[in-house]
């Protein structure tokens, strides 16, 4: 006759707590993990876009921008609109000519003028292709008050948008991803009182 060892089960039900605990830790360590990655992504994007909004901020701070004329013309034969500084060069950021975005016309509201540039690449090539490329857009905004006794009287205020993820297009040369949920946007302005 086989005698039946009691204590046996106890070592079952010790072993199958041990492992719902342990099991539960992973999983708690697993969540925390996954969270503490997205947190870490999204401050890199965030830093990457903020990187280049400073970077095209300072071109237009450069001694380059600081004398831009609102004036434009067209550069034959591509009949393209540029903007020039007050010597009739066309000011670059990072080695791109600050060519006006056909997508965003020289807008004119009451006494406002904005005009928006194409987007200046920034970022990393990889046997001349780009890799993790962002990008800056500037738009110029000129306005005056017709009020004689205020000041300043003329201003120029600058925006300056900044993003992480850019591609290529071949119409706008570069552009912000717009599909990508993970692109990051951070925007600057400068207010120019006189040039």
């Amino acid at each position: 006759m086989k005698q039946c060892n009691q204590k046996s089960g106890y070592t079952l039900l010790f072993a199958v707590i041990i492992s719902s605990l342990v099991l539960s830790v992973a999983v708690f360590i697993l969540t925390v993990s996954k969270k503490q990655f997205a947190l870490a992504i999204a401050a890199r994007s965030s830093m990457k876009a903020s990187y280049n909004t400073k970077a095209a901020r300072e071109c237009v701070e450069s001694a380059s921008f600081k004398y831009i004329a609102s004036s434009t013309g067209l550069v034959a034969p591509s009949v393209i609109a540029y903007t020039f500084d007050s010597v009739g060069n066309i000011p670059t950021c990072n080695g791109v000519p600050m060519e006006q975005d056909s997508f965003y016309p020289m807008a004119v509201n009451g006494t406002q003028t904005t005009w928006t540039y194409k987007a200046i690449p920034f970022g990393t090539y990889l046997n001349s292709r780009p890799d993790d490329l962002g990008c800056a857009i500037i738009s110029y905004t000129t306005d005056y008050d017709p009020d004689p006794l205020a000041y300043p009287r003329e201003y120029t205020r600058v925006t300056v948008r900044g993003y992480n993820i850019c591609v290529e297009d071949p119409d706008h040369g570069y552009i912000y991803d717009i599909g990508n949920s993970d692109n990051v946007e951070r925007a600057q302005e400068i207010l120019f009182t006189h040039w």
